[in-house]
């Protein structure tokens, strides 16, 4: 099994994330929250959910480096999970 990480903007807010989370057979989902304050491409900070397929994680509002470090404690679960 692998672990995938993909990136999807989220564009009214709604959970469609989880779905694609199932049909791209993905471990690992962030979801990108580009309308709110503070998140988006051309800023320092961002605002995500991460999802898994037994868990959503909303993140604040938060700098891109701590973004990443959160993410990267998830991958590490999830292959602590699988055994790799």
């Amino acid at each position: 099994e692998n672990i995938a990480e993909a990136i999807l903007v989220l564009k009214d807010g709604s959970l469609l994330p989880q779905h694609k989370l199932t049909s791209k057979h993905c471990d690992l989902l962030v979801a990108n929250h580009l309308k709110q304050q503070g998140a988006g491409f051309a800023t320092d900070t961002n605002v995500v959910t991460i999802l898994t397929q037994t868990n959503q994680i909303q993140l604040p509002c938060m700098n891109k480096r701590d973004v990443s470090v959160e993410i990267w404690k998830q991958l590490m679960q999830l292959a602590e999970a699988k055994g790799a």
